[in-house]
């Protein structure tokens, strides 16, 4: 019959298979589209704090209107 393998060697083998999928697609990432997400999270730093620091509203300066925008932009890049 086939040769039996320990629950210890199974546990293992998935390790090695889960590890090299994560390398693969670490490897794979989309750089550019990384880039964009950090800039949209920058925008929302800057829109938050343009909010609270010098109680701007949304139609004071075409810099905060820009801002209002990177919730939307980060939300298409990460879906």
């Amino acid at each position: 019959m086939g040769k039996k393998t320990s629950g210890k060697k199974k546990k293992q083998n998935l390790w090695k298979a889960k590890s090299a999928t994560a390398f693969e697609a670490a490897s794979s990432r989309n750089y550019c589209l990384d880039s964009l997400r950090g800039l949209a999270i920058v925008l929302m730093i800057v829109d938050h704090v343009a909010g609270i620091l010098y109680g701007q509203n949304i139609g004071e300066s075409w810099i905060r209107f820009a801002t209002r925008l990177s919730m939307p932009l980060f939300c298409v890049l990460t879906g």
